[in-house]
Formats: structure tokens, C-alpha cells, sequence
């Protein structure tokens, strides 16, 4: 087993298995997408999807996009359904057209990364006008909004 098939097998079992998040994240994350109104969604560091599921998605459209393409896998093997898409991606780089998305999301994401000005050039730039982005750090008991990041 490699070291990336380790990290990813260690990372599903903490998300399904242990069930982590059920508590605090998931909640959250399900309130803000009912109190707003958008249509397109993209997660950032998805994983394998499981907030696809949680967070209601209704008539909404989710995306996920994640490094791990071991992550990616799990997820369209889980999640995939026509309102769910799934994909191998970076941050910094990510391959969408200029305002995309009414939302994005990551969790506990922002942590590690090396270039936060450059990621988040790339989620205003993927992010429409009055766009919102919550971000979820374990270490807090809340969900941070930000309107549009300002450059």
C-alpha cells in the first residue's frame, strides 16, 4: 500500500467509520445551505464526498473536487447521481470558468495549504457576485462565513 492509499483509507475510516463530523460540521453545514440561495456548489477538499450527502442538496447542483484520486473514487462510487459531480483537482488551479459557483465550501481545508493568497484568488475568482464561502476548522465550534474574498 502506498503512502497516498494509506492517507486515504485513514481518512474514510475516520469519516465513516468514526463519524467525525456527524455532531458539529454536517449540521452546519446543512443550516447555511438552506438559509441560502444558491443553485451551484463546489467543495473544496471534498474527500470522498460524504457532504454531497449531508447537507441536503435538493434541487441544487454539487460539486467536489479533491487532490486524492483514491478520494475521488470512493466518492463517485458513493455519491455520484446526476446532481453530483466528482473530479481530481487543486486549489490553486481549478478548472472551472470564471464565476461558476453561488457557493463554496471547504472543510478543514484552509490549514494546509502553502499559498492562501493564491487559493483564495482562485475561490473568488470560481465564486459569483454575492457569492458565500464558509469555512469549517475543527478547532472552532462555528462556521465562519465570508461574503467574497477582497483582493
Amino acid at each position: 500500500m502506498t503512502d497516498d492509499e494509506k492517507i486515504a483509507r485513514d481518512w474514510i475510516n475516520a469519516v465513516e467509520i468514526n463519524r467525525v463530523r456527524e455532531a458539529d460540521i454536517y449540521p452546519q453545514l446543512k443550516a447555511w445551505v438552506h438559509q441560502i440561495s444558491a443553485t451551484d456548489i463546489l467543495d473544496v477538499g471534498c474527500g470522498q464526498g460524504i457532504c454531497s450527502e449531508k447537507i441536503d442538496l435538493g434541487l441544487r447542483n454539487y460539486t467536489g473536487i479533491d487532490l486524492s484520486p483514491i478520494l475521488i473514487d470512493r466518492a463517485k462510487q458513493l455519491y455520484n447521481s446526476e446532481n453530483r459531480h466528482f473530479l481530481t483537482g487543486s486549489i490553486y488551479d481549478l478548472p472551472f470558468s470564471d464565476s461558476s459557483f453561488d457557493a463554496v465550501f471547504s472543510v478543514n481545508l484552509w490549514h494546509l495549504l502553502s499559498d492562501l493568497r493564491k487559493a483564495s484568488a482562485e475561490l473568488s475568482r470560481v465564486l459569483r457576485a454575492k457569492g458565500k464561502l464558509p469555512h469549517y476548522h475543527g478547532k472552532s465550534e462555528r462556521l465562519f462565513i465570508v461574503d467574497r474574498f477582497i483582493h
